[in-house]
């Protein structure tokens, strides 16, 4: 399951609202940190499950540039039944950084992750 925090208390974690942060119901930071060392000394890898195709309505990626970051309207509202929120627009290229910005993004997000929380990989 993501740990990603996400709206509410309660929820599968599928709709990020933060890719920086732990989900708070879950508990602190030092908490997850501690956990994953515990894991490590008991010679336990640790895998996270990534969400990086969608993200909630009111992530700050998406407040900040929504057109920039993500897909316009994709899976929505012609197929709601899908819809899990705003899509992020890998096909996106921005000629003035020499970058696609949401492949980027997904990348420092990994490294943040693997850097700050030392966890063995992503799912």
């Amino acid at each position: 399951m993501p740990v990603n925090e996400y709206p509410g208390d309660y929820s599968w974690g599928y709709k990020v609202r933060d890719f920086f942060a732990v989900e708070s119901s879950y508990g602190a930071t030092a908490d997850l940190k501690q956990l994953i060392d515990e894991c490590h000394g008991r010679g336990i890898r640790v895998i996270l499950d990534g969400i990086y195709n969608h993200c909630d309505e009111e992530c700050p990626l998406l407040l900040i540039d929504r057109n920039y970051w993500y897909y316009r309207d994709k899976h929505y509202p012609q197929d709601p039944a899908n819809y899990w929120g705003p899509e992020f627009n890998y096909e996106n290229f921005d000629p003035k950084l020499g970058i696609c910005p949401a492949w980027k993004f997904i990348g420092d997000v990994v490294n943040f992750w693997i850097q700050e929380y030392h966890i063995d990989g992503i799912r």
